[in-house]
Formats: structure tokens, sequence, C-alpha cells
């Protein structure tokens, strides 16, 4: 069986057979796919792996002896790490409703009889790649929101130790799903703003080398940095116009020190409850626009194929068009053929009667001829003369020899015979 090198988009597939002709089979089919197929020849096998890894789908023989696969998907179904994957059972025989309605309540999501066609085979288990693909990106993102919603970073920029502890102090009490990460400067705040994201800042204004004005003028630059929340904290100064010059550089609110602890877990905690809904409103919308680009792939392809197939259906119509022309064009070739010859039929016959007809009359005047000069011939005969005409006849022919007994002398032999008679005398 083949034994791919496994990337992070790589998934495993289970192939379950006691025969190993038709794992080879499977795996034959199965090759081109982007999967790390693992083989087992019994249900005890199949289980072994399950324990151990994660599949997108178990191919699963029904016969086998031992563990059959109805048992075999029972036991899977009964481990967590498998309880959730699609079971393809393959048979060789034809199952009833009875064994169906089984299957599917042990998790099957088709039956598949041998001998399989590979080509839908092959699109079945790429469907169900695609659908664990689509779930561990869920999965991920819900995984993200999660952590949003459990856990939010809390960054806290002030030069003086003694508030950044006060501070820290106060929002510890908002409990173990908030951290506090301090930062002494505005280069250090920067540093840690690079490595880790935060659903808040609380940014004093005076401090040395970089106060808090000019670091939210940097934050604001940054793609990364810019929608995270921002709180002036501030002890000495309440002048309008630090206020008006701090909501310029994107502040939402200004806190005057000293602040009690309460109104600051409670400012603190309506600024995290509104992070973690545009947290979970942006993992909606990416997950959104996600579904959209797949969506708009799905129907380019779509729009590919449909104009593959109308292509080929207007070359295939073309094609009969043709064909048809020259059928039809054949047709009328045939039917003017079967006229003519009808027509050459109708004048051969008639040609054929006239020949019939002209040999009746030439053969019935021929034999007439011949039987009168035979007559001639046996006249000259009685008279002791030589006959006076030589009889050819064509092979075959034959007239009636004359006799002294046969049917009595036309006309003219009587009158030769007569004129014959005087010239002896």
């Amino acid at each position: 069986m083949q034994n791919k090198t496994s990337s992070p988009e790589t998934v495993n597939l289970l192939l379950v057979d006691d025969r190993p002709e038709n794992l080879m089979a499977l795996d034959a089919v199965l090759e081109p796919l982007d999967a790390k197929l693992l083989s087992a020849s019994s249900g005890e096998a199949a289980l072994e792996l399950a324990r151990n890894h994660d599949f997108a789908a178990v191919l699963l023989d029904v016969q086998m002896p031992g563990m059959d696969g109805f048992e075999t998907a029972r036991r899977l179904r009964e481990l967590q790490r498998a309880s959730q994957v699609p079971v393809l059972f393959l048979t060789a025989t034809e199952v009833d409703g009875q064994q169906i309605a089984r299957g599917y309540a042990l998790g099957a999501v088709d039956y598949i009889l041998k001998p399989f066609t590979p080509d839908v085979l092959r699109d079945k288990v790429t469907a169900y790649i695609g659908l664990f693909h689509r779930t561990r990106h869920l999965q991920a993102r819900l995984s993200a929101v999660s952590d949003a919603e459990n856990c939010a970073h809390i960054l806290v920029v002030n030069d003086d130790l003694a508030g950044l502890l006060a501070t820290e102090a106060s929002l510890e009490q908002l409990g173990k799903h908030v951290k506090v990460v301090l930062a002494r400067s505005g280069q250090e705040a920067l540093r840690l703003l690079l490595k880790q994201s935060f659903a808040l800042i609380l940014l004093d204004i005076h401090m040395p080398d970089m106060d808090g004005f000019e670091l939210a003028a940097e934050l604001r630059q940054n793609d990364r940095c810019r929608q995270i929340p921002l709180v002036f904290v501030t002890a000495t100064t309440k002048a309008e116009a630090d206020v008006t010059r701090g909501y310029a550089c994107g502040a939402i609110d200004f806190l005057f020190v000293p602040i009690a602890p309460d109104l600051l877990r409670n400012k603190v905690n309506a600024l995290l409850n509104q992070f973690r809904q545009q947290w979970v409103l942006t993992c909606q919308v990416d997950e959104i626009e996600h579904l959209n680009q797949n969506l708009r792939a799905s129907t380019r392809e779509l729009e590919n194929i449909n104009a593959t197939l109308e292509q080929r259906v207007r070359e295939r119509t073309d094609e009969l068009v043709r064909t048809n022309e020259a059928l039809q064009f054949e047709n009328a070739e045939r039917k003017e053929a079967e006229a003519a010859l009808r027509q050459q039929t109708v004048e051969l016959r008639a040609r054929n009667d006239e020949l019939a007809h002209f040999n009746r009359v030439v053969v019935g005047r021929e034999l007439r001829m011949i039987e009168l000069k035979q007559q001639v011939n046996e006249l000259c005969r009685r008279l002791g003369e030589p006959p006076l005409h030589r009889m050819t006849l064509p092979p075959g022919d034959h007239v009636p020899d004359a006799s002294p007994d046969s049917a009595p002398l036309p006309d003219a032999a009587a009158a030769a015979k007569s004129g014959k008679t005087k010239e002896l005398a």
C-alpha cells in the first residue's frame, strides 16, 4: 500500500478488507487523491489504527470473518476520535432494506456495490475529503473565536511602576479570562504589539522618550494595531486640547487618575465585551467571505463545465445535422435511382414483350416456310425428282416429316404438282 509523505493538507483514509487483492484494488483507485492510505485486513486492526490516527473517511468491507463490517462500524462509533468519521460500506452482494437501515444507524453514509466504478468511488471519497477540510477549517475558526472569548489580553503602558501594578491588581479581579501585560515605555509596547494581539490598550499620556500621543499615532499607521481599542489614562491633565488630540489619535475614552477600581473594571469589561462581539463578527465575516470564495470558484468551475458541455452539444448537434443532411441527400439519390430503375424495368418489360411477340411471329413464319419446303421436297421425292430445297434446321428444331398420309398439301403445292405432271406428260 502507498505511503505518502504527509503534509498539513494531506488527510488519512482507512481501507478495511480481509482480502489483499481488494485492498490493492482500492489503493490503485484512490492513489491519485491527495491522501495517505492506511490499510487494515480485519476489524481489530482497523480499530487500532482509528485509535491513533484521524481519518477523513473509512471504506469498510461488510463481509469479513470474525468481526464483520457492521460490528467494526459499531465499535468505531464508540471511539471518541473516530465517532464522527463517515463510513462507506463496500459489499459484493445485494443488501436488503434491513441491512441498509442497520448500516446507516451505525454511521454509514453510503453503500458501494462491488465491482465498483473507479471514477464514481474517487468522486465520492473526494467529496468526503473536502468535507473533512472544511470541518477542520471551521474548527480552527471556532477555536480562534473561543480563545478570543475565553482569554482577552490587555496591554497597560505606563512608565510609573506603581501605577502599572495598581492597574494590574484591579484588572486581575476580572477573572482568569483576562490576562494583563505590562509595558513601561512606548518602545516596549510596540515590541509587544508586534508579537501578539491585544483586545484593549490602556495608555498613559506622559512618558519619557515616546509619550502616549506619539505611540497612538504609531499604532494608527499599523494595519494590525489600528483596530485595537485605545483608552488614555492620565493623572496630570484634563485640558480640552489634550482630550481632543487624544480622540484624534484614535482613543475611544479618557480615564483620569485616581480611578475607582470598580469603575475601571466595569469600563474595561464593557470594552472587552464589545471586542468579543467584534471578533466573533469578524470571524463570521471571514468565514462568509471564505465560503463566498469557494462558491465563486465552484460557480466558475460549473460555468466552465456548462460551457464545455454546451460546446460538445453544439458540436454533436452540428455533426448530427450534417449526418442527417447527408442521409437526406443519399435518400433522395436512392429514390431517384429507384424511380429510374422502375422506369427502366417498365421499358425493358415493354421491349421484352415486343421482342417476344416478334419472335413468335418470325418463328411462326419460319416454321411455316420450313413446313412448306418439306412438303415440296416430299412431292419431289414422290415424283422421283431431287429435292428443290436444302433443309438446315437449328439444333433441336424439328418439323414433322411430310408423308402420303399427312395433311393435304396447300394450294400452292397442289398447283406445283399439277404443273409438274403436265410437263412430264
